[in-house]
């Protein structure tokens, strides 16, 4: 009788995974490209490149990206690969789709699918089509450089104040940059500020406020406002 039972139980097991791979497609897709730097126009050697699947409920905005496969292109930064992935038929309830990302190290990172450089609208990766091998594909990544930024206020603003330095992409309106992944700005009450930070090359605006709490804290008066081309490491002293 048990015998019976267990066999039973075996062949409910067997249809359900029949039945779940029936509804799962198999694809095997080629991925051939090159890694660019945006500043230089040459490969980047040795880039790291993840394939991630994008899932999102229907109906939904928000996506939950996992990574695949991780591999890395030649000293020229090309790169050919392939991947198998699976793929759930139309009548499953997320939907999933695949891109592959270039992410190397010493360059501007974007967060998830839809996030652009700064101040550029270039994307670092692109979509893959399961279908048909993906050739061709250039991805352009942004350097970073290091910035030591040291503020010289010569005079006090006014007793209970405090101010606050704001770095922002200048090609594509306000955007607030979060320099290693802090908040997108460093508040200060003191004289002297000095800073070491890793931001993206481009056009960056360094902006000062200050606001006084004795009056109202909302209320802020733009303190310091100049444009900075960043393409290479530098050392800035700002007197306001």
């Amino acid at each position: 009788m048990r015998a019976k039972h267990f066999i039973s139980i075996f062949l409910v097991v067997l249809l359900f995974n029949s039945c779940k791979k029936i509804r799962e497609k198999l694809f095997s897709t080629r991925m051939e490209g090159k890694v660019i730097d945006l500043q230089t126009g040459k490969g980047i050697p040795n880039a790291k490149l993840v394939v991630y699947e994008s899932v999102a409920t229907k109906g939904s905005s928000k996506s939950n990206y996992f990574q695949l496969k991780i591999f890395y292109a030649d000293q020229d930064g090309n790169f050919n690969d392939k991947i198998k992935i699976s793929f759930p038929d139309e009548e499953d309830e997320s939907y999933e789709s695949f891109f592959l990302k270039a992410e190397p190290d010493g360059y501007e990172k974007t967060e998830g699918r839809d996030y652009p450089i700064s101040g550029t609208g270039i994307l670092p990766w692109g979509y893959l089509r399961l279908t048909r091998v993906n050739k061709n594909m250039v991805l352009q990544c942004n350097p970073e450089f290091k910035l030591d930024l040291t503020l010289v206020d010569k005079e006090p603003l006014y007793f209970g104040s405090f101010k606050e330095l704001y770095i922002v992409s200048g090609n594509n309106g306000f955007t607030y940059l979060q320099p290693n992944g802090e908040s997108s700005f460093r508040r200060f009450n003191n004289i002297l500020l000095e800073q070491n930070l890793i931001m993206p090359s481009g056009e960056l605006i360094i902006l000062i406020r200050g606001f006084n709490q004795a009056i109202n804290p909302s209320t802020t008066e733009t303190l310091l406002r100049t444009y900075l081309s960043l393409n290479k490491n530098i050392q800035l002293t700002l007197e306001y």
